[in-house]
């Protein structure tokens, strides 16, 4: 058992080392720290700094100033065991926000509780309280396939809410029973029950003042998940409704892509069945000029880059990111043009996969897709005029703009390409709602 002297020595160069090596407004909360620390507290506050991030760490040392006594019980031998006083401090920490001062808990909601007048409230991150709502229903994302993705607000609705509708009750029971959070009332709710459990889920938030918890088997509900239907009820039925983000696959795609994002269209999931309406989903992909972000199935995906690869324009040019088992331990993200990853991913001949006779071998994984923006084909100058003439006429006579407004769009579509000036589109803008004798 190493002596409290010797711990309050260490507390004091660590204490010197924090005020060294911290940015400011961190330090100025070591600073609010009481001048004789207590051995539990002490303990603690080392243990933080050698198992935790940064961020973790930096945080600790604010909150848990006032959080000696609840620990007290808890005491250090000779650094050898944080595994015993770790998981107990980090409860604390998740369950209940603690300020910096005598003992009472920190009544700011600033996420860093500093006595510095440099930052306003505004400037600095916020976490809000989760009081769990009676008669709300919360949207709640769960993690795509690493358990390390749950938030811990999404943690504190599970834990409080009455109810849990799911997609699929068993896969929800397995992730809360991984999570800590043990049994909870569950419900199912997925596409071939909504017409009856819609109404259901709304009734008991209103009638029983249930509060409840939508979930999918992985992800956001309502992006190509149901939840969409049990949304649009509730603002029909004026019940109040709480998004919880976090997972996202479609987010977690782009955002390692490499593609322009600020524009984007989100498709989903194509038509399973091969048909009309499958082929024009496939072209209207194609046609679309900013990145797409597609799901697909591993008996599927093979088919569809395929599909793309013979509908566009490029000949199987056009860029696409292919994500493979987002977030779990044989994640696999492959960026090429369609022509590659289709051999990539199945067309080549060592995997006895011939793709042109149509026999595609099942992979294995959920895909998502991102196609890059569509490149640009030189086009005649004719080619351009009528497109330019087209893109005027609709806009025009179809949105029922006026000249100006028709030349701006033009002019910012196919200006460049065509290469006019704004004053002459909307010359040609004007010369064509003149009315025809």
């Amino acid at each position: 058992m190493i002596s409290s002297s010797k711990v309050r020595y260490c507390g004091k160069i660590f204490q010197s080392c924090v005020l060294l090596a911290l940015p400011h407004p961190s330090y100025r909360a070591i600073t609010c720290m009481r001048k004789k620390p207590s051995l539990p507290f002490l303990s603690i506050l080392l243990l933080l700094a050698a198992h935790c991030t940064t961020t973790d760490h930096v945080e600790g040392c604010i909150k848990v100033a006032n959080i000696a006594s609840t620990v007290r019980n808890h005491r250090l031998r000779a650094f050898v065991s944080p595994r015993r006083v770790l998981p107990h401090v980090r409860a604390v920490l998740s369950r209940k926000s603690y300020g910096v001062g005598a003992g009472a808990p920190c009544t700011s909601t600033s996420r860093y509780c500093t006595s510095s007048t440099d930052h306003t409230e505004e400037d600095m991150p916020r976490r809000v309280p989760n009081k769990i709502m009676p008669g709300t229903i919360y949207f709640v994302s769960t993690p795509l396939g690493n358990l390390g993705d749950i938030t811990l607000r999404a943690l504190d609705v599970l834990r409080g809410v009455d109810l849990i509708a799911s997609e699929d009750t068993r896969t929800t029971g397995l992730l809360l029973k991984a999570l800590g959070l043990g049994k909870k009332p569950q419900v199912s709710h997925h596409q071939h029950n909504i017409q009856s459990r819609v109404p259901d889920l709304i009734r008991r938030a209103q009638e029983e003042r249930l509060s409840i918890a939508v979930v999918s088997d992985a992800g956001t509900p309502g992006v190509s998940d149901p939840g969409s239907e049990l949304a649009a009820a509730c603002w029909t039925a004026g019940v109040p409704l709480v998004p919880v983000p976090g997972a996202c696959a479609a987010v977690a795609a782009i955002s390692v892509a490499g593609f322009p994002s600020t524009e984007f269209t989100f498709i989903g999931f194509l038509p399973s069945r091969s048909g009309k309406v499958r082929q024009a989903e496939v072209a209207k992909a194609a046609r679309e000029e900013r990145p797409c972000i597609l799901y697909e199935s591993p008996n599927r995906i093979l088919r569809t880059l395929t599909e793309l690869r013979e509908a566009d324009e490029t000949g199987g040019g056009r860029l696409v990111l292919v994500a493979r088992e987002l977030t779990k331990l044989h994640e696999d993200l492959y960026r090429g043009t369609l022509t590659e990853a289709l051999a990539h991913f199945g067309g080549k001949e060592e995997q006895g996969v011939s793709v042109e006779a149509g026999a595609f071998a099942p992979l294995r994984g959920e895909f998502t897709l991102v196609l890059g923006p569509r490149p640009r084909v030189a086009r005649s100058q004719e080619e351009v005029s009528i497109a330019v003439q087209a893109m005027l006429r609709a806009c025009l006579e179809e949105d029922g703009m006026s000249a100006s407004e028709a030349a701006k769009a033009a002019s910012k579509t196919l200006g460049k390409e065509a290469g006019l000036a704004k004053s002459d589109m909307y010359k040609l803008a004007v010369e064509m709602k003149k009315p025809r004798s």
